[in-house]
């Protein structure tokens, strides 16, 4: 298993690139309402403080489906892919 049995040698500690805060900003200066990639951004940028298990799954999920970076559980280490 990739990322461990029930997802335990990666971190619930979501990545995030800098992507959704540029795009949030942008839609704010053009007064487009996203609520939806914001909320997702508030909940990246909250599980570096609070991580879970649903962090772990988005993170596997990122990982897989856009290459987003990882990080192994007990650690900040980043990782590329796992």
């Amino acid at each position: 298993m990739e990322y461990g049995e029930d997802l335990t040698d990666i971190s619930g500690a979501v990545s995030h690139s800098g992507e959704g805060s540029w795009t949030v900003e942008t839609a704010r200066e053009l007064g487009a309402d996203v609520p939806v990639i914001e909320a997702s951004l508030n909940f990246r940028i909250a599980s570096q403080h609070h991580p879970s298990y649903t962090g772990q799954i988005l993170s596997a999920l990122r990982n897989r489906f856009g290459e987003h970076d990882v990080f192994k559980h007990g650690g900040r280490q980043s990782i590329e892919t796992f």
